[in-house]
């Protein structure tokens, strides 16, 4: 926590805790490169979802036995209800004409089981410490950095984040996204 941005983080979600017992989600907004392609479309990856880099996912996370609140699956199901949420308000309603829904994808995660020397294990983010803490936790990965997009593109890239967090609420109010199928997460495209 040696940034004020990180105790902020820390301290708000300390006083929801504090306040309402359990924090249910938390959603972690960011913007990756503007290149980044599906590999089986070509379809430029719109936002990126993500659940916590914590660990191998093969051997079950032996390292956070002690973390009985850790639910990855949970962070899983509510990354897909994003994803859900920008297929179905996609385009404004019409998903199948957006140029953004084919481009929602899975976060780059790093496995020696997919070939990689090492697997993502980084619980000292916030994200990942709020999952250890018993929250469902989704990051955004957002197209973009760049100021040439203009106005339009940039509308639609804030329109897609805007459906996937109303995915999100909306399997929570209602209850549905403790029945997603947390393995469907792995049914996104991928880009890497």
């Amino acid at each position: 926590f040696v940034t004020n941005e990180s105790r902020a983080l820390r301290d708000l979600y300390v006083n929801l805790r504090t306040e309402f017992g359990k924090v249910h989600a938390y959603v972690d907004l960011h913007h990756m490169g503007p290149c980044n392609q599906n590999n089986d479309s070509d379809q430029y990856v719109t936002v990126a979802l993500d659940f916590p880099p914590l660990g191998s996912e093969v051997d079950g996370n032996p390292r956070y036995a002690d973390w009985p609140l850790l639910d990855q699956d949970s962070s899983r199901r509510h990354a897909l209800a994003a994803a859900q949420g920008m297929i179905q308000h996609g385009g404004n309603g019409n998903a199948q004409n957006s140029p953004f829904v084919g481009g929602v994808s899975q976060y780059v995660h790093y496995q020696v089981s997919d070939g990689y020397s090492f697997d993502r294990d980084y619980a000292g983010q916030a994200r990942s410490a709020f999952a250890l803490n018993g929250s469902a936790t989704v990051l955004f990965e957002v197209r973009g950095q760049s100021h040439a997009w203009g106005q339009k593109q940039k509308g639609q890239l804030t329109k897609a984040v805007e459906a996937g967090i109303v995915g999100i609420a909306e399997r929570m109010a209602d209850g549905s996204v403790d029945n997603l199928n947390h393995a469907d997460f792995y049914q996104l495209p991928k880009y890497w």
